[in-house]
């Protein structure tokens, strides 16, 4: 064979093993992008975002818990069973569940609290026959605050439970 050829062979052979990665990584993009509409229209009061294989949704502290509590609101419950159908139709995911906390307090009492926070959502959508095997927790405390905490509206902001919702690979 000439070189020419055995060129075109190799880009004919690239080009269709590029293309069957692109076909994999396309499925799953269609995928998170379809929940993350259908989070977008759920929860119009959300922040829902999408990065890669993965949404984050973060309601405000206010919508879910007292100041101080991790005692889930009556209110948000409604959200919860939503989130619960949506996770189900979306059985392709897992779940971060993430408790955060403003600076006031010990630092102690927070890292406790974020916990609380998050171990409570847990438990309310295991509640509602979510397996818990989809769901991890983690608290973080004080350390990612998403507004300043020198005034009352930056650490209302800052004390939210973020969901990760994440693609399983298989």
């Amino acid at each position: 064979m000439n070189k020419f050829v055995i060129i075109l062979l190799s880009l004919f052979v690239s080009f269709q093993l590029a293309s069957c990665r692109t076909t994999k990584i396309t499925k799953k993009q269609s995928y998170m992008t379809s929940l993350f509409q259908e989070l977008k229209n759920n929860f119009p009061d959300a922040n829902v975002l999408i990065k890669n294989d993965s949404i984050k949704l973060i309601f405000s502290s206010h919508i879910l818990f007292e100041t101080g509590s991790a005692e889930i609101k009556p209110d948000f419950k409604e959200n919860l069973q939503l989130i619960y159908k949506t996770l189900i139709k979306y059985n392709k995911t897992n779940l971060l569940i993430i408790g955060h906390t403003d600076n006031v307090g010990e630092l102690h009492f927070n890292e406790s609290l974020s916990m609380s926070r998050a171990l409570s959502t847990k438990a309310g959508l295991v509640s509602l026959h979510l397996d818990s095997v989809r769901i991890k927790t983690w608290g973080m405390a004080d350390r990612e605050p998403i507004e300043t905490n020198k005034t009352e509206e930056g650490r209302a902001k800052n004390r939210r439970v973020e969901f990760v919702i994440l693609y399983k690979e298989e």
